[in-house]
């Protein structure tokens, strides 16, 4: 399966790109962040932590652009099964802010 977290503008109709709500994310700045645990890692249900295992066999690994925003205004990047942990994990979220 595979779940996109899309984000609208009520006004416009149109997608929002996550950069409108933060500056553009650097690909290989973020997977040495999510490595070094810098940024927490989730599964889906956005509360089990997750180890994030794949993310070393990652060798063109990409800044999502499927995110959500959360009601309290954080902002996490989504993953599809298997990008950045197991299917069993579901998708994985990565908190970016």
């Amino acid at each position: 399966y595979y779940t996109h977290g899309i984000v609208y503008d009520k006004a416009t109709g149109k997608r929002v790109p996550y950069t409108r709500f933060m500056e553009k994310l650097n690909a290989e700045q973020l997977k040495q962040d999510i490595k070094a645990k810098k940024l927490p890692v989730y599964g889906a249900d956005l509360k089990t932590v997750s180890e994030a295992p794949f993310i070393d066999n990652i060798d063109n690994f990409k800044v999502s652009k499927d995110y959500i925003i959360t009601e309290d205004g954080h902002l996490y990047l989504m993953y599809q099964p298997y990008e950045l942990d197991c299917y069993a994990a579901g998708v994985t979220y990565v908190k970016v802010k």
